[in-house]
């Protein structure tokens, strides 16, 4: 036995079908779209959007309009919905877009009574879901609200996507909002929201102090200014949409900072902003200058930064890292200390290598830290603070690095009182016992260029360094001194013998 849509049947199922008056014996959403083909062979389009009435609409209503009671127009028909999805959905052609909505909420969306689908087709097609229950009902608080739901998801500081991460509630009053309301309000909210163990952003996360201020100043504002700075914001590589239709509705097009800053013709439009919502010249600066080399700052070049501005009388206008490094080196020029800085010095190296440089060539590794007495500290002071900050730094790291750097050449025969220092672990320790720089030399050691020695004769010790083809270059005792007598007859002999 088949029924009229060419299914077959068994003689159980047929007489159940009979008894129960079904439309429709249909196993599954495939079989549904198959049947629906073979009724009206001119349906067009993905398949899942034909199926999505599986259970339902019977197939003859869905395919060509013939309800089983005669009202041909309360039919719910394929084309109207595919007509339906066309219109609303972002990207209709593909189906399993993540822009779209799923054919089935889509379908319940579609079928709901007309004040239900105006609710939530307010809401952004990725928000429908959300909206609906597992029952295939929708969520109240979601319906009641929905349009201001909808404002809220639909601008920029609040991605739809995001969603599921701030409440209804929250949503309803951020809708209610301005778009510089919602701006101050979601500032911090998700950090606020996590730091007491959820991520689900509610009412008392927004920041409703912030919100209450910037109520007041648009209130005061009159020449829209105001609004236009807290609008304002980078958004790929351009200004954001909002802000020039404000700045356009002022007749500000292309003047932003001389509209937004008056005082400031010329400074920056995110510098103008945020002068506009009442940031002083020094707090711009972040603190570096005092009011009036800010104001003579944004005056002359604000588009040089605060500290850069700050040092541009030095010689050769060093970069440095803080303020405070720039007003000792003000003060060390002011005083005449600057030869210090000039003056050549030489540093002596592994295999007898030397090396000439100026502090001034180093100012980058000086730090607040490094100036104990503030901008009063002497040149050397301060960077033997930052040598020795320096040293203690790259010291821990070689105290845990016991890498092999290289061995001992061939035909080498130690005495018993010498041992090769091959790691940098090594060197590190042998430096900071005998209080010189032989804990520096691990790149001469894995270069091959040098082979250090420890010697230990009668109780003395010293660090001998060597070059591969048997010359002494260094040999010193504690604290650079010179080695004990028994300490040089050893390793003279050594040298003399050492191919043996």
């Amino acid at each position: 036995m088949e029924t009229e849509y060419g299914v077959p049947l068994t003689v159980a199922g047929a007489r159940q079908w009979a008894r129960l008056g079904q439309p429709r014996p249909i196993r599954s959403a495939g079989s549904y779209a198959a049947v629906c083909r073979r009724i009206n062979p001119s349906l067009q389009g993905d398949g899942r959007l034909i199926a999505v009435g599986f259970n339902a609409v019977p197939p003859r209503e869905w395919t060509l309009g013939q309800r089983r009671d005669g009202y041909a127009d309360r039919a719910r028909t394929q084309a109207d919905f595919a007509a339906w999805w066309t219109a609303t959905q972002p990207r209709p052609e593909t189906v399993g877009s993540d822009y779209n909505a799923s054919p089935e909420v889509a379908f319940a969306v579609w079928s709901s009574s007309p004040a239900v689908r105006r609710a939530i087709e307010a809401l952004p097609v990725s928000v429908w879901a959300q909206a609906q229950r597992s029952d295939g009902g929708w969520r109240r608080r979601w319906l009641r609200h929905a349009r201001a739901i909808g404002r809220a998801l639909r601008r920029g500081s609040l991605d739809s996507r995001v969603v599921g991460t701030v409440s209804a509630q929250a949503l309803r009053r951020l809708g209610e909002m301005c778009p510089e309301l919602q701006r101050a309000a979601l500032r911090g909210a998700h950090d606020r929201a996590v730091a007491e163990g959820g991520y689900v952003v509610r009412l008392r996360h927004l920041d409703w102090a912030l919100v209450a201020r910037l109520d007041r100043q648009l209130r005061r504002d009159t020449s829209g200014r105001v609004r236009a700075a807290f609008a304002y914001h980078e958004y790929r590589g351009g200004v954001s949409r909002r802000f020039r239709n404000l700045a356009a509705e002022a007749g500000a097009e292309g003047e932003w900072s001389r509209w937004l800053c008056p005082a400031y013709p010329h400074v920056p439009t995110s510098i103008a902003a945020r002068i506009a919502l009442g940031e002083s010249p020094a707090q711009i600066s972040d603190g570096v200058l005092t009011r009036r080399e800010a104001h003579q700052w944004l005056s002359e070049s604000a588009y040089t930064p605060a500290i850069q501005w700050l040092t541009r009388a030095l010689p050769g206008a060093p970069v440095v890292r803080s303020a405070l490094v720039a007003r000792w080196l003000l003060d060390v020029h002011r005083r005449g200390g600057w030869g210090a800085l000039t003056r050549t010095r030489v540093a002596h190296g592994p295999a007898g290598q030397t090396l000439e440089y100026t502090f001034v060539d180093r100012i980058d590794e000086i730090q607040d830290t490094d100036l104990a007495r503030g901008h009063r500290t002497s040149v050397t002071a301060a960077f033997e603070s930052a040598a020795q900050r320096a040293g203690e730094s790259w010291a821990e790291q070689a105290r845990r690095d016991h890498r092999v750097l290289a061995s001992v050449p061939r035909g080498w025969r130690l005495y018993p009182c010498m041992r090769a220092l091959v790691t940098p672990a090594q060197l590190e320790r042998e430096g900071r016992e005998m209080g010189h720089c032989v804990g520096g030399y691990a790149y001469a050691v894995e270069q091959g260029q040098s082979i250090i020695l420890s010697l230990s004769v009668a109780g003395h010790r010293s660090t001998a360094e060597i070059s591969p083809a048997g010359q002494v270059m260094q040999h010193y005792g504690e604290g650079n001194s010179t080695p004990h007598r028994l300490c040089q007859i050893v390793l003279n002999r050594f040298v003399e013998r050492r191919i043996g």
